[in-house]
């Protein structure tokens, strides 16, 4: 199991949240925040325990979270994902994994939806293939495909969402646009969200 940390805050979009964060990424992004501060920005409270299974349900438990936040690194590379998402289900609480995307295949996204994950937010760094391997060292092919494997998952209680950075130098305008043409040729109802850059990304 790859959590190295978990965050808390009340004030997040007025609800209660928590934040597990994964280590290990196969990403390797300019700007990473995570490479300078690898704890949650929104966090009021910091812990950290012996990370075992029991004893993060047992700290979500006593939190109460509305919302339960998957992310840090990229999650996808644990192989107990799953596992921890069915555990994590039984707090009947909203669970949203943040991911880039490379490792959801069809057959991946309906685990993940089974499994009991309601909101999946993908992390898209540039439309252009290009400007994405620069920033990334990877190919957004998988990024793409990833969109289209989730936006094959019918079902009311489940959301995708796309995000992107504005970032100086690396995308631009005409590069969002494009990314926004093609989730809207995919699936019109996909939200996509634009980070603004900050100093602190490394850009």
């Amino acid at each position: 199991m790859d959590i190295y940390h978990m965050s808390y805050t009340q004030k997040f979009v007025g609800e209660r949240m928590a934040m597990l964060s994964f280590k290990g990424c196969n990403f390797d992004c300019i700007g990473c925040l995570r490479k300078r501060d690898e704890c949650d920005i929104y966090a009021e409270e910091r812990k950290y325990i012996d990370w075992e299974i029991a004893n993060i349900l047992s700290e979500l438990e006593e939190l109460k979270p509305h919302r339960i936040y998957l992310g840090g690194y990229e999650p996808t590379l644990d192989p107990d994902l799953i596992m921890i998402i069915e555990r994590i289900t039984k707090l009947g609480t909203h669970i949203v994994l943040m991911t880039n995307g490379s490792k959801i295949n069809t057959e991946y996204a309906k685990e993940l939806k089974k499994a009991g994950v309601n909101k999946i937010i993908i992390g898209i760094k540039a439309f252009d293939a290009e400007k994405h391997l620069h920033y990334t060292k990877r190919s957004n092919e998988q990024v793409l495909t990833a969109i289209k494997n989730l936006a094959t998952i019918e079902d009311a209680y489940f959301r995708l969402q796309i995000e992107t950075v504005l970032i100086p130098g690396i995308n631009d305008p005409a590069d969002i646009e494009g990314l926004a043409m093609f989730i809207s040729r995919i699936y019109p109802s996909i939200s996509l969200f634009i980070e603004p850059c900050f100093r602190e990304r490394g850009v």
